[in-house]
C-alpha cells in the first residue's frame, strides 16, 4: 500500500478526509479518487452470488508510477455492491485518463486469510472435503479477475466481475423406473480421488502445477432437484475418479459406484455436468454431458441439438498438453453445449506401412511410425511385437533401457489405433458418438506428397497439386486411376486415400447413419513449411497445399462435408512473405495451442461453429 502521493498532496489524515460529511471529492493536484463496485459473474446456488457478494477482496492497481501503485489492499464492503479501501488509505488515479486506460487492475478473494497471499509466490488452496453445507461450498468458491477478464474502468470506478477460479461438478441423479415405488432415498453422494487441493499464484492470476493433493469431497446435495454438486482444484482426472452413492430403498441402505470420465481435464470456472442412473445394483452414467461457465439454474446440461462429436486428429487438436492454450475442440463444446470427446493425438498418423523396419544395428527407428490411427490391434501384434522386444533387448545389452517391456509398448502402439480412439466410442462401449470429425492429414504430409507425384506421374521436383485438384474435380476418377490398383494385400493403408477410406468404413460398417466431417489444416504456406525447404526437403513449401487438397479430396470421394479453416484464414501462397501474424498467432509453427493467448484456436473455434450448424442444420 502507497499514502506517499496522499500526504504529500494533502498533508492531512487520510481518514478525516475519506469520513467528511458527505464531502465530494472530486481531484488533487490533477489526481481522482477511485472508486471501486463489484459483481460475480455466474450466480451459483450454494456459493458466491450478486446477492451475497464477499465482505473482503485484495486487490492491486498498476499505474506506472510508484505514487500511484498499490498493492494487497484490503477492500470491505460497504453499501450495496460497493467496497472501500482501509480508513487510512485513499485510491487515486494518476492524472485525469478518461478511463485510465493504462491501468493494470486485478483482485481475488482471501478465503485463507491476508497472511496466505504473497505478492511473489503462489499460495496454497484447498477445498473442504465437506461440503455438504452452503458455508462450506461457499468457502471453497475462490474467486478472482484481472484486467481484460472481469476487470473494466468506466470513468473513475472500477468494475470488477469477478469469476469463479475453482472447477465444479454437477451430477444428476435418477432411478430406473422399477425403483420408483420402492421408495429410494438418496443419503449422500461422494465425490472420490477428487484434486482437493493445489497452488494459485495471486501474481500471475494463474495456477500452479505443484504440490497438488487428493481426497473424498462429501457433495452438497438437493433431493428436491435430484443433483448433487461440489467444487475442486482445475486438474486432470485420474484414473479411480469416481461417484460414490449412498443411497435407501424401502430403508434399506446400498452404496454403488461410477467412474467420472472425462477426456481432456477440469478446467477454472467451469461446471462439468453428469447424469447417473441408478437401476438397484449398479450405476449407469454417460460420462460427462455437457460443459459451460458456472450458470445460476443448476439443472442438466442437454447436449445441443443432441450432437455427440468423437473428434479425432494430432497434436494440433489435442487436449494432451496442459501448458498449451484451451484446444478448438474444447472451446467448441463450451460455445456450443455439444459433448465432444477429444481423440485427438500427438504424432498420429493415418497412413500405416507394413513393411518398414526398425535395425537395432545400426540403432535406426522412428518410434512415432508405430502411432498409427489406421492399424488394427492385431497389424500392431504382427509388426511391432518382435522388433520392440529385440530393441529392449539391445539398448539393455548395451546399458542404455528404453524403460518399460514389450507389453508396455504393444499397448503405447495399440493406443493410439482406430480400435481403440474410435469404435468404443461409437458403439456404446464407453460412448455413443453420432458425429466424427476427422482431423488430420499434417503428420501424413510427406506420404502425400509423394502419392501426389506418383499418382499424377510427376517428378519430383513438380508439385503434385494438379493431380489431387483433377480428383477433387471428378472423384469418379479415384476408383479408376491404377495408382489406387498398384498396392499389394495388407499394403493399402500406405496411401493416405486408402487410409482414410479404411477408417470412414470402419465407422459406417458400425453405423451408416454416423455423420463424418472432415477437418482441414489451416494454412497453405507457413514459416515452417518454407523452413523445411530451405533445410534440402525439396517439395517442403507445398506440403501445405498439398495435405489440404488431399482432404478435399477425400471429402469428395466420399460425399463428405469439409472445413477448409485455411481458405477462412487466409494463411496461403499470396500471402506466404507476410509472416508477422502467423507467427504471433502459431509461435511453433504448427500449433495453434502455442499461443499463450489462445487466439487462433478461438478464431479456428468460430469457423467450425459456424460450420458445423450449416451442416447440422441449425
Amino acid at each position: 500500500m502507497n499514502t506517499k502521493k496522499f500526504i504529500q498532496i494533502l498533508a492531512v489524515s487520510a481518514t478525516a478526509l475519506i469520513t467528511a460529511c458527505e464531502e465530494q471529492l472530486t481531484s488533487f493536484e490533477g489526481a481522482t479518487p477511485i472508486t471501486v463496485s463489484t459483481l460475480v459473474s455466474e450466480k451459483t446456488r450454494a456459493g458466491y452470488d450478486n446477492a451475497n457478494l464477499p465482505s473482503t477482496f485484495i486487490m492491486d492497481i498498476e499505474q506506472g508510477s510508484e505514487n500511484y501503485d498499490y498493492s494487497l489492499v484490503t477492500m470491505t464492503r460497504g453499501n450495496g455492491n460497493t467496497y472501500n479501501a482501509p480508513a487510512n488509505m485513499l485510491l487515486l488515479w494518476k492524472g485525469t485518463e478518461t478511463n485510465h486506460p493504462s491501468a493494470n487492475v486485478k483482485a481475488m478473494t482471501i478465503p485463507y486469510g491476508l497472511s496466505a497471499i504473497d505478492a511473489n509466490n503462489a499460495m496454497t488452496v484447498k477445498v473442504h472435503t465437506d461440503q455438504t453445507t452452503d458455508a462450506n461450498v461457499k468457502a471453497s468458491d475462490l474467486l478472482g479477475a484481472k484486467s481484460g477478464d472481469g476487470i473494466s474502468i468506466s470513468g473513475d470506478n472500477i468494475n470488477i466481475e469477478f469469476r469463479h477460479l475453482l472447477s465444479k461438478l454437477y451430477v444428476n441423479y435418477e432411478f430406473v423406473k422399477a425403483l420408483g415405488d420402492q421408495n429410494p432415498v438418496v443419503n449422500s453422494v461422494t465425490l472420490k480421488n477428487v484434486c482437493v487441493q493445489g497452488r494459485y499464484s495471486y501474481k500471475d492470476m494463474n495456477y500452479v502445477s505443484d504440490s497438488r493433493a487428493s481426497g473424498d469431497i462429501q457433495m452438497h446435495l438437493n433431493t428436491s432437484k435430484k443433483a448433487a454438486e461440489a467444487i475442486f482444484y482445475p486438474h486432470s482426472p485420474a484414473s479411480d475418479m469416481c461417484i460414490e452413492v449412498n443411497f435407501s430403498i424401502n430403508g434399506k441402505p446400498r452404496t454403488l459406484s461410477c467412474p467420472v470420465k472425462l477426456n481432456g481435464r477440469f478446467n477454472g470456472g467451469k461446471q462439468y455436468n453428469m447424469i447417473v442412473r441408478i437401476n438397484g445394483t449398479t450405476i449407469d452414467n454417460s460420462s460427462i454431458t455437457g460443459v459451460k461457465d458456472w450458470i445460476e439454474d443448476n439443472e442438466s446440461i442437454e447436449v445441443a441439438a443432441g450432437k455427440k462429436i468423437l473428434w479425432i486428429g494430432t497434436s494440433i487438436a489435442t487436449d494432451e498438453d496442459p501448458t498449451w492454450a484451451k484446444s478448438y475442440p474444447r472451446l467448441i463444446e463450451e460455445a456450443t453445449g455439444y459433448k465432444i470427446v477429444n481423440n485427438a493425438r500427438a504424432a498420429s498418423y493415418i497412413c500405416f506401412n507394413p513393411n518398414s523396419t526398425w535395425s537395432v544395428e545400426p540403432f535406426s527407428f522412428n518410434i512415432t511410425e508405430a502411432y498409427c490411427l489406421t492399424s488394427s490391434h492385431e497389424e500392431v501384434e504382427k509388426k511391432y511385437r518382435k522388433i520392440a522386444g529385440d530393441i529392449i533387448s539391445y539398448c539393455n545389452q548395451v546399458g542404455v533401457p528404453l524403460g518399460g517391456d514389450t507389453d508396455y509398448y504393444m499397448n503405447l502402439f495399440k493406443s493410439y489405433s482406430y480400435e481403440t480412439l474410435i469404435l468404443p466410442y461409437i458403439n456404446g462401449t464407453l460412448d455413443n458418438c453420432n458425429v466424427v470429425v476427422i482431423d488430420h492429414g499434417f503428420n501424413d504430409r510427406a506420404w502425400i506428397q509423394i502419392e501426389a507425384y506418383l499418382g499424377g506421374h510427376r517428378p519430383i521436383d513438380n508439385t503434385g497439386a494438379a493431380w489431387i485438384q483433377s480428383v477433387i474435380d471428378n472423384p469418379k476418377t479415384y476408383a479408376l486411376d491404377p495408382w489406387f490398383k498398384n498396392f499389394a494385400s495388407g499394403q493399402e493403408k500406405m496411401s493416405y486415400f486408402m487410409g482414410m477410406k479404411h477408417l470412414i468404413d470402419e465407422i459406417w460398417n458400425v453405423n451408416e447413419n454416423i455423420q463424418i466431417i472432415i477437418g482441414n489444416y489451416f494454412a497453405t504456406r507457413t514459416p515452417y513449411f518454407q523452413a523445411e525447404f530451405e533445410n534440402g526437403l525439396s517439395q517442403g513449401v507445398h506440403w501445405g497445399e498439398e495435405l489440404v487438397l488431399a482432404n478435399e479430396a477425400v471429402a469428395a470421394i466420399h460425399g463428405l462435408p469439409v472445413v477448409n479453416l485455411y481458405k477462412e484464414l487466409g494463411f496461403n501462397e499470396e500471402n506466404a512473405q507476410k509472416y508477422e501474424l502467423y507467427n504471433t498467432l502459431c509461435p511453433d509453427g504448427v500449433h495453434p495451442g502455442t499461443d499463450p493467448n489462445g487466439t487462433l484456436n478461438k478464431k479456428i473455434a468460430d469457423i467450425y461453429i459456424r460450420e458445423l450448424k450449416k451442416i447440422f442444420g441449425e
